[in-house]
């Protein structure tokens, strides 16, 4: 009915892109790296890429139009977070 998020990442590993045409690489195989299709460049390992979140850590919980009745909503307090009720 409601989870905390503790702690939120701020990046995360993506394929890497050839500097040469643009294009994202393949994997080359297991433990061999990336490779470019085209041109041949390649690259060793996933690089990082920032993420924009519209969320925030706290806790959340569903609407109360899907809530069951033994759910004790968020606005009653007891939890030490910030609260980001539904609604």
């Amino acid at each position: 009915e409601k989870f905390a998020a503790r702690d939120l990442v701020d990046t995360e590993l993506a394929t890497p892109i050839c500097p040469d045409c643009e294009r994202t690489m393949e994997s080359a195989g297991r433990d061999q790296g990336y490779r470019c299709r085209d041109c041949d460049t390649s690259a060793a390992t996933k690089r990082e890429v920032s993420i924009d979140r519209d969320l925030e850590s706290g806790w959340y919980e569903v609407p109360p139009c899907a809530r069951r009745h033994v759910a004790k909503p968020l606005v009653r307090g007891g939890f030490d977070a910030p609260t980001h009720p539904e609604r």
